[in-house]
Order: structure tokens, then C-alpha cells, then sequence
């Protein structure tokens, strides 16, 4: 594998994982520091996996360029991630 998809995929994972992180904060504020905080974003997170899996395998074999379906899937994801939680400033302290 070329060396610039491994670095899209190791950036992009590093994201899903501060998203993560910031959900927990997010959901510790709410909910308080709970085992329902963190099983609420967990659960979110694993759900997401299993859409894109699913997804994927229904999917995958119409695909004429996998990889790069999965970089555009990737930023789509990373822009509403970005919308959806705003400048941060409300909840990050």
C-alpha cells in the first residue's frame, strides 16, 4: 500500500478518537461522569462502525475506486462532525 493512504487512514483514525473524546466531555457535562455517559457514546461509536461495515458490504463490490469512495466518506463525516459540534467554545472550558 502507498505510503499517502496509510497517512489519510492514521490521520482519520486519529480523529474518530479525539471525536470520541470529546463526546465523552461532552456527554460527562450532560449526564454527569457516569457509566451512562461513557456507554451512550460508546454505543454511538460502535453503531457507527457496524453502519459503515454494513455499508461497505452491500456496497463494496459496485465500487469502482474503493479507496478513494472511503476518503470522500471520511471528509463528508469529518464536516458534519465539525457542524454538528460547533466552535466548541460552549462546553470545552
Amino acid at each position: 500500500m502507498a505510503l499517502l493512504p496509510c497517512i489519510i487512514f492514521f490521520f482519520s483514525g486519529a480523529a474518530g478518537v479525539l471525536f470520541e473524546s470529546l463526546w465523552f466531555r461532552l456527554m460527562g457535562l450532560t449526564l454527569g461522569n457516569s457509566v451512562w455517559a461513557s456507554s451512550i457514546v460508546l454505543a454511538r461509536f460502535m453503531a457507527g462502525l457496524a453502519a459503515g461495515n454494513a455499508s461497505a458490504a452491500r456496497n463494496g463490490q459496485r465500487l469502482r475506486r474503493p479507496l478513494e469512495n472511503s476518503i470522500q466518506a471520511g471528509l463528508v463525516r469529518g464536516r458534519w462532525d465539525g457542524w454538528s459540534e460547533g466552535d466548541g467554545r460552549t462546553w470545552m472550558g
